[in-house]
Parts: C-alpha cells; sequence; structure tokens
C-alpha cells in the first residue's frame, strides 16, 4: 500500500463545449513519498444514464501557467450514476504540474458514445469492447500559457490522507472513505434518516396489541357464553 498525503487544491479548467453529460467541480494534488504528484478530480455525473467508461486529455500547467506536458487517463469499467463522483486510480501528474485543462473526450452512457462533444450511436459490432476501446483523442489546439486563480477549481477537499496499492487486480485501487471525500461528496449519497425503521416496528406494535386485544375479547366472549349456557 502507498500512502498518499494530500497537498493542495487543483485548479481545473473543463475545456468541452459540451458540458451537458460532465461537469468538473474541483480537484485535489496528492503526493507520496518520493515526491510524484496524483490528482483527484470531483466530477459531476449530469445524465440520468450512469457512466461505463470515461476517457480524459489532460494537459498540465506549471505554476507559472507554463505548459508542462500532455497526459490521458481511461477507466474502460466503471459505474458512476447520476450525481458526483471522484476518479477511481490516482492521475499521475509531473512534479511541476500546478494546475490542468481536462478534455472530456469518451464517456459511455446506457446507449450511446459521446466522443469529443459529439453522440455516437452503439453499432452492434461495439458490444464486443464497447468499455475497453479509447476513442482518437481530438486535442484542444496547440497548448498555451494557462492564467489561474489558485484558489479555483477547488473540491473542498476534507485535506485526508489516502492509501494506493500499487498492481492491485481490482478497481478501485484507491482506499476511499467518506472522511476522505471532498465536502460535495459527503453530501452525495450521504444516509439519510429511514423514517420507515422506526414506522414499522411502530405499526408492527399497534397491529400486535390490537390483535392481543381481540383475542382477549374473543377469549371473555366465550367464557361468558359458556358460563350462560348453565
Amino acid at each position: 500500500m502507498k500512502e498518499l498525503k494530500f497537498l493542495k487544491d487543483l485548479p481545473i479548467k473543463l475545456t468541452n463545449t459540451n458540458k451537458r453529460i460532465i461537469g468538473i467541480i474541483g480537484g485535489d494534488i496528492y503526493y507520496d513519498s518520493d515526491g510524484n504528484r496524483y490528482a483527484y478530480i470531483t466530477f459531476n455525473n449530469l445524465s440520468s444514464s450512469p457512466i461505463f467508461s470515461l476517457q480524459l486529455f489532460i494537459r498540465e500547467y506549471s505554476i507559472d501557467g507554463k505548459f508542462v506536458r500532455d497526459n490521458e487517463y481511461f477507466e474502460p469499467y466503471i459505474y458512476y450514476p447520476k450525481g458526483n463522483f471522484v476518479n477511481n486510480e490516482p492521475i499521475p501528474l509531473d512534479k511541476e504540474s500546478e494546475a490542468v485543462e481536462i478534455t472530456i473526450v469518451k464517456v459511455t452512457l446506457d446507449s450511446k458514445n459521446l466522443i469529443n462533444d459529439k453522440y455516437v450511436a452503439f453499432k452492434q459490432e461495439d458490444y464486443a469492447d464497447l468499455y475497453q476501446k479509447k476513442a482518437p483523442i481530438k486535442k484542444p489546439g496547440t497548448a498555451t500559457s494557462f492564467s489561474f486563480n489558485t484558489n479555483s477549481g477547488s473540491s473542498g477537499s476534507a485535506n485526508q490522507d489516502v492509501e494506493y496499492e500499487e498492481g492491485a487486480p481490482t478497481q478501485p485501487g484507491i482506499n476511499i472513505t467518506r472522511e476522505n471525500l471532498p465536502t460535495e461528496l459527503k453530501q452525495f449519497g450521504k444516509p439519510q434518516k429511514n423514517f420507515w425503521r422506526f414506522i414499522y416496528p411502530a405499526v408492527g406494535l399497534v397491529a400486535l396489541i390490537i390483535i392481543i386485544l381481540f383475542i382477549a375479547a374473543s377469549a371473555a366472549a366465550g367464557v361468558d357464553a359458556y358460563n350462560g349456557s348453565f
């Protein structure tokens, strides 16, 4: 298990023109004992359909806004329902990276793909490798300097450390608890008070009392009828 420690907020710019399927709330930078950096990004699935695969193109920038490198991230087998979610695996960042531009290359929904901002219907031959197949990346132009506010793009992280198991055979490899999640995710999916949990026992108790009273009354009536027969 590799421990990742929270470093700082990660300013993010979403370059897609179609922002009706996925939004980005913000991100965080984590680091390991060797100084390697990783990103966790809080997305928002705005679609009524779950997301089954996600492909990203990531452009990284330094503290002074200079281009550092291009990067990619691909999750072929996932299930993210409507609402907020965080990437399963940590996204590697260059040690100089302080901000990123994100282009959502591919999103697989229940009946279609969103590839480079365009909807692509499933074909019969797609189903065999529907999730593990990457889409060709349409880069958002030539990299230029990136001016950002250090307070922008924050996901409201709880600043908790996480543990990452390298080479783990199953996903997710991140051991994230609710306390590790950003503030928005703590609200999303937060267990609500289940009032039925209290109503059902009360109703059952009342029903049991009624049955007992009914049996008692029937027994008393039977006794009276029996005594009256003599």
